[in-house]
């Protein structure tokens, strides 16, 4: 038996690897999300989910769509933005169980100024506007390095106001 985990980040050759291994007497474990394909510049090729079903029809593909973990607003923005993926394979709509929670915000930023300033205002309303938030209850978590900016900003901010705060 074969277990393939995050299938739709498989290339050609690791796709071919496959084909080679699995005969008649094997069987293999595929999962995979075609609309989480992120791997193209590495040569990923979203493609061999569509192949897998092809060339190994006897296998059964089961669509799990319900969300655990995030609220139906979350799941109604995400299936509005995924239905547009032009390499969608599968159509699905994800759903869940979860409460509606809290209505999604979205914002246009000109540049990263733009953003940097809207972050640095956010945090000053929620501190100004709730009483047991500080700068030091605020964590802010940049995944890229250009959203270093805004903590430049804040910290800026926050030094020049003698608060409290750790950087």
């Amino acid at each position: 038996h074969i277990l393939i985990d995050e299938f739709q980040d498989t290339n050609q050759l690791q796709y071919r690897w496959l084909a080679l291994l699995c005969n008649n007497e094997n069987y293999f474990f595929a999962v995979g999300d075609d609309d989480q394909s992120i791997y193209k510049f590495r040569g990923s090729d979203v493609i061999n989910i569509a192949l897998f079903d092809y060339s190994y029809a006897k296998n059964n593909i089961t669509n799990l769509s319900q969300n655990y973990r995030s609220t139906k607003n979350i799941l109604n923005a995400a299936n509005a933005v995924i239905k547009h993926n032009k390499y969608r394979i599968i159509q699905k709509d994800l759903w869940t169980q979860s409460n509606v929670g809290n209505k999604l915000l979205e914002y246009t930023f000109y540049d990263a100024n733009d953003e940097a300033a809207f972050i640095v205002n956010e945090i000053k309303k929620q501190v100004k506007i709730r009483n047991m938030i500080t700068y030091m209850n605020i964590l802010l978590i940049a995944k890229y390095i250009h959203f270093s900016y805004p903590l430049k900003k804040l910290k800026k901010y926050v030094k020049k106001r003698k608060k409290n705060y750790v950087m």
